[in-house]
């Protein structure tokens, strides 16, 4: 009787573990999606503004266009980025996770390659002739 309880116990502790390490793993999980989903929207966002400076230049020629406008944006999009990621009051407060150089590298292509297309349309219009 003694045994069978104590395999009981055993169980229900095992459980328990489980069922905690599930939480925190599951917890990890969300922060670290919600981050990388977060930092590539940031990206794509700034794609979009870059793409749509003009609708017959792609972005290569519209930056040798002076925008100061542009830049604010931009350094400041970056500025509050790097304080969200990496101020821990910030980070726990957005429920973020810390982001490694190759993350930011893979949130940069992802929110860059969303809106690539459109510059390949520019170009596209830009060979046809009317």
């Amino acid at each position: 009787e003694d045994g069978i309880r104590d395999a009981q116990e055993s169980r229900g502790l095992g459980d328990v573990y489980k069922d905690r390490y599930y939480i925190i793993t599951q917890t990890a999980i969300d922060f670290e999606s919600r981050t990388l989903t977060f930092t590539t929207l940031l990206f794509a966002n700034l794609g979009l503004i870059l793409t749509n400076r003009s609708w017959a230049s792609t972005i290569i020629d519209t930056m040798k266009k002076p925008n100061p406008a542009l830049w604010w944006v931009a350094g400041g999009a970056f500025f509050f980025l790097t304080l969200v990621l990496y101020v821990p009051f910030l980070r726990e407060l957005f429920k973020f996770s810390f982001l490694h150089p190759g993350d930011i590298l893979l949130c940069l292509a992802a929110g860059f390659l969303s809106v690539m297309w459109f510059e390949g349309l520019k170009v596209f219009q830009k060979g046809r002739k009317y």
